[in-house]
């Protein structure tokens, strides 16, 4: 049995993902779907002038990425360990959708682990939210 968490797994190559905006924005990649040939082929942003259509819908998002993802292991038993910030309380809880084996329980604490690899962080798992 999957978690609904187990479809968004996949494998990206960090080196695949941008890391900051390039200087001519118009050469930004982009991916175009052709949903009647089931084809996709790969274009640049300045390419769209060419690609839109009358009648075509154009949906720009521009919320800024969080650098959101967590890594980590369980303290007590040093199993891997991983999280996505959701959120934060007026409190200061945190809100995560984790991932790990086995099941985590109320009070158990989790490290959090750096880019540089130093364990700077704990949580402790107050609650499991139904949602």
């Amino acid at each position: 049995m999957t978690s609904q968490l187990d479809e968004y797994d996949y494998k990206l190559p960090r080196d695949l993902i941008a890391q900051e905006p390039l200087s001519c924005r118009s050469d930004a990649r982009l991916m175009v779907v052709d949903r009647r040939a089931s084809s996709i082929e790969h274009r640049y942003i300045r390419d769209l002038p060419d690609l839109l259509r009358r009648g075509d819908h154009l949906v720009l998002n521009d919320t800024r990425v969080v650098p959101a993802g967590l890594i980590g292991h369980r303290t007590e038993t040093g199993g891997r360990w991983q999280g996505l910030f959701l959120s934060c309380s007026e409190e200061g809880h945190w809100r995560i959708l984790g991932k790990a084996r086995g099941k985590i329980k109320p009070g158990e604490t989790i490290t959090l682990i750096d880019r540089e690899a130093r364990e700077n962080v704990r949580l402790r798992l107050i609650e499991k939210c139904d949602d």
